[in-house]
């Protein structure tokens, strides 16, 4: 399973002393150092965004394009897992499924629904991506929502026919809502934004929910054991003018004393961890 980041803010870094640009290809590809494996699907690419302009929450058309065609470098596309910055750009969701050429299901697990029409035009945003997938990919059969603040999913008007909000109940716990609203017979793209996690867990540039590490990673692990999951991506860094920030030492996952961005590292690591794992064995 290859791992790919896409670096628009610049979070990622740090990540740059263990990438070197690719030989071949374009510039913005970088590659693993010393990257002498030939089976494609354990390899790590870094796609870097960070000069591209009209990204930030919105991504005008050309800037679409330019990154359609970035997201083409990267083989086996949209199979493995990406890591896509911080939550301004979780619109790169939306190109990514488009690459999926079988029928299949969206779980998105966030504390927005991301389903509010377009403010500019038909301008794909981070606000509206999902909307916009299921306007716009005809395979794309059903969008099943969880960790979703329940007043914005009615307020943006996600309860449509094929947007369902897995909720928790007495007799059913959110793993267990969640693959009874996930057809057996469909494979799962899997979209995290780590806003969905409390601000004692981590902290991200949007308002959070409540979610914690321990019931994300176990909402993940239920679902990748008992549906096949394609790929999946992941979003909520910090704002980059946050990451050098000590964060709240009181937070129970982790230890005292990290800044922002390597409690956000930590939380990628077990999320990572949860996925591959899994993966592995399947």
């Amino acid at each position: 399973m290859h791992i790919t980041c896409f670096d628009f803010s610049g979070i990622y870094e740090t990540l740059y002393e263990d990438f070197s640009p690719a030989a071949e290809g374009p510039s913005f590809l970088f590659r693993e150092k010393g990257d002498k494996i030939t089976d494609l699907s354990n390899k790590r690419y870094l796609i870097k965004c960070s000069e591209l302009k009209g990204t930030n929450a919105y991504c005008d058309p050309e800037a679409e394009e330019e990154l359609r065609r970035r997201i083409s470098c990267v083989p086996d596309m949209p199979q493995g897992i990406h890591f896509l910055d911080n939550g301004n750009y979780h619109y790169m969701s939306a190109l990514i499924t488009e690459q999926i050429k079988i029928p299949y299901v969206l779980l998105l697990i966030d504390h927005h629904p991301d389903f509010r029409p377009p403010a500019f035009g038909e301008v794909l945003s981070c606000g509206s991506w999902v909307l916009r997938a299921l306007r716009t990919q005809p395979l794309l059969r059903r969008v099943v929502m969880a960790g979703v603040d329940e007043q914005l999913f009615y307020e943006e008007g996600a309860d449509e026919v094929n947007v369902i909000l897995a909720k928790s109940s007495g007799a059913s716990s959110l793993p267990a809502s969640v693959l009874q609203l996930l057809p057996a017979e469909l494979p799962v793209f899997l979209s995290i934004d780590k806003d969905v996690l409390s601000t004692e867990e981590v902290r991200t540039n949007w308002d959070q929910g409540r979610m914690r590490v321990a019931e994300l990673l176990e909402l993940v692990e239920t679902v990748c054991k008992n549906r096949q999951v394609i790929g999946a991506d992941i979003c909520g860094e910090p704002a980059q003018a946050d990451a050098t920030l000590e964060f709240c030492p009181s937070c129970v996952f982790g230890g005292a004393g990290e800044s922002c961005a390597e409690r956000s590292v930590a939380v990628n690591a077990a999320l990572l961890h949860a996925l591959r794992s899994v993966s592995d064995k399947r």
